[in-house]
């Protein structure tokens, strides 16, 4: 992975997520972006996130992406909540301070999610 420590760290504050990094993992059963899992130390409580570095040249409206998902999990959420069911199981993108899904640091756009345990993919 070509990217510093120090570009997580940023994004992370930008994320408003609290602690130190102590563990970098690439996960790498994507081909398009770049994904790492983040293991944070936040006062002895471990906390695991989700970066994903969002190929631009691939997905050209990135934001318009992001947008479109906030909706889609809002709605399922929601569906959830009025059923009853845990919650936690919900992809659960982060926010900024601003209320962004997604944080851009130059030329790169970045999501991140807290990470669901036992999940798949497909």
């Amino acid at each position: 992975m070509d990217i510093s420590k120090s570009v997580f760290e940023k994004v992370a504050n930008l994320f408003c997520i609290k602690g130190n990094i102590v563990d970098l993992s690439p996960m790498t059963n994507g081909n398009i972006n770049v994904t790492c899992m983040v293991t944070v130390d936040n006062n002895g409580e471990t906390e695991k996130y989700v970066f994903q570095r969002i190929n631009t040249y691939v997905f050209k409206q990135p934001k318009h992406i992001m947008s479109n998902i906030k909706h889609v999990t809002g709605f399922i959420l929601d569906k959830i909540e009025k059923l009853g069911l845990d919650k936690n199981g919900v992809l659960h993108f982060l926010e900024t301070a601003e209320g962004n899904n997604y944080v851009v640091d130059g030329d790169n756009f970045w999501r991140a999610y807290i990470y669901v345990p036992n999940s798949l993919t497909v």
